[in-house]
Formats: C-alpha cells, sequence, structure tokens
C-alpha cells in the first residue's frame, strides 16, 4: 500500500512540475486556459485521493480524509472549468493556495519522520518553509505588485520547486518509513511501556503504647 501512495504522489508531483514549466514558457497565455488547468489539477489531485482513500485497509481508512478531500477537489474542479469568469481574477491565489498546501503537505512528512527518528526531519522543514513562504508572498504581495508575465513566471517556479521537493520528500520518506519498518520488527527499537499509576499506599494509624507495669506514677498524682 505504501508503495501504490509514493507512486501516486510522484504522479502528482510530475503534473506540478508540467504546469509550472507552462507558466514559465507562456506567461502571456490566456486566463481561460490557466482556469483549465487548475480545474484539471483539481479534478486529477481529488482522483488521487479517492483511490488513496480506496487502497487503505478498512481499519485504515476510518480516521483519515482522503474520500472527502477527493470529492470537494472534484467539485472545486469542475467549478472552476464551468465558472471561469468568476474566478480568473483569483487565480493567483489560487495557485499560491496550492503552493502553500504542497508546503504543509512537506510539513506534515517532516513531522513524520521525525517521530521514526529519521535524519532528514529537518530537511524536510526547510522545504516546506520555503513553500509556504512563496504560496504567501504570491498571495498576499506578489499578485498586487508583479506585472501578469513575472507574477506567472513567478508562480511557475514555485510549481516546478514544490514538484521536485514534493517527488523528492516522498522517495526519502518512504525510504526511511521503510528502514523504521524492518528495525521495528527486528526488535532493535524498543518499545515504549505504557506508564501506570502508581497504586496508593495506605498506613495503618499508630496505636498509643501501654504503660509499662513498672511505670512510676508521679508523686503529685499520688497526693491528689
Amino acid at each position: 500500500m505504501l508503495k501504490n501512495v509514493k507512486w501516486l504522489n510522484i504522479v502528482l508531483s510530475v503534473c506540478e512540475i508540467a504546469a509550472g514549466v507552462l507558466l514559465i514558457l507562456y506567461p502571456a497565455v490566456s486566463s481561460d486556459i490557466i482556469c483549465y488547468l487548475i480545474g484539471v489539477g483539481a479534478c486529477i489531485f481529488g482522483v488521487i485521493s479517492l483511490t488513496q482513500y480506496f487502497l487503505l485497509k478498512i481499519e485504515d481508512s476510518l480516521f483519515r480524509d482522503e474520500f472527502v478531500r477527493g470529492i470537494m477537489a472534484l467539485l472545486a474542479g469542475i467549478v472552476i472549468m464551468v465558472n471561469r469568469d468568476m474566478i480568473i481574477g483569483l487565480i493567483p491565489i489560487a495557485l499560491g493556495l496550492i503552493i502553500v498546501s504542497s508546503g504543509f503537505s512537506k510539513l506534515q512528512s517532516a513531522v513524520c519522520a521525525f517521530r521514526i527518528r529519521y535524519n532528514k526531519a529537518a530537511w524536510f522543514a526547510g522545504l516546506s518553509a520555503v513553500s509556504i513562504i512563496l504560496g504567501l508572498l504570491i498571495m498576499f504581495v506578489f499578485s498586487k505588485t508583479f506585472a501578469k508575465d513575472l507574477l506567472f513566471r513567478v508562480i511557475g517556479a514555485g510549481f516546478v520547486y514544490c514538484g521536485l521537493s514534493d517527488a523528492i520528500t516522498q522517495l526519502f520518506l518512504a525510504g526511511g518509513y521503510t528502514a523504521y519498518a524492518k528495525d521495528y520488527q527486528a526488535g532493535n527499537i524498543p518499545k515504549t511501556p505504557a506508564v501506570q499509576p502508581e497504586a496508593p499506599v495506605y498506613t495503618q494509624p499508630e496505636t498509643p503504647a501501654a504503660p509499662m507495669e513498672d511505670e512510676q506514677v508521679p508523686e503529685e498524682n499520688i497526693l491528689s
């Protein structure tokens, strides 16, 4: 299952790279074509998410959101392609959100790498930070200050970076997880025992000692 998910994510990364190259080479492409590309990309992402969900085992799919994410991505792709005029001005925002989403995906990989004690966790976190910062700059700064051609070239470069970094992250993380699973099964990684609460300790109250038979009675008590 892990192998299938890895290659599905790599296919998605290749789509990101292809879209980025097109934006770099043809920045003056019409907004309608960009809407179609975004819509098709969202539909592809939805199909991939649904495929990931149905590849999971039943016990692994109870708390996963690939099904809902896939349906929503398909709906978003269809809406983008049908109502192009309504979202032409939102194209840079949508593309920036995709780049930010790629960054958070790599951040999740960094957290997973840290949990399995993989030594490239910090590296994954650095790759994710670049994607997140670039996506935020595109949405809030570059979309208001850059010319159209330059803006789309920057977005295209961001897509190429996200595709390459996502593919590299998936390949390295899959290898690290495989090595971790083998070490765990071989018993090289000790299991952390569950902490048991300490039972309360009950002590019996002390009873006063009985007086000794030869204990002397004070004189004042005798006089009284």
